[in-house]
């Protein structure tokens, strides 16, 4: 006895396949969109409610009491300038998708997450827990994007 089975490219299949790609393509966007604007969310969230036990500074224009990040922890908000200038931008990979890149253009940025030997300044890392809190909470936000797309 002989069993033969055509597994090829039908038409039904290769339509098939061609839609798959297509909402792949759709949610991979849609959940690279939706984790930029979630990690600029966990990072302001570190910035700006992480504990912070380092030294109390009288600070002037406007005059305020100012506690400042031990080393090891997320920086100590002061005026929410770190905070506010994270923003994510999108660059066309193909005609099809695109990444996300979220980031920082203030000098400083990078100098507190990776400290900076030159000005005594110990890192007071953010970005990288941020990111990885983000990527805890990426599967469930994938599979709400392949749910959107539908």
């Amino acid at each position: 006895m002989r069993i033969k089975v055509d597994v090829g490219a039908t038409k039904k299949m290769r339509d098939g396949l061609r839609a798959f790609g297509k909402r792949a393509g759709v949610t991979a966007n849609r959940a690279g969109d939706i984790m930029a604007e979630r990690l600029i969310q966990l990072i302001q969230d570190e910035i700006y409610n992480g504990p912070k036990t380092g030294r109390l500074y009288k600070r002037y224009n406007p005059r305020r009491l100012h506690r400042a990040s031990a080393p090891g922890q997320s920086p100590a908000n002061d005026q929410g300038t770190l905070a506010r200038s994270f923003t994510a931008k999108q660059v066309k990979l193909n005609q099809y998708a695109y990444k996300n890149i979220v980031g920082s253009n203030l000098v400083y940025a990078a100098a507190l997450q990776y400290g900076n030997p030159e000005q005594n300044l110990l890192p007071r890392p953010y970005f990288t827990t941020a990111i990885r809190r983000l990527r805890a909470e990426a599967p469930e936000m994938v599979r709400g994007a392949w749910r959107q797309s539908a």
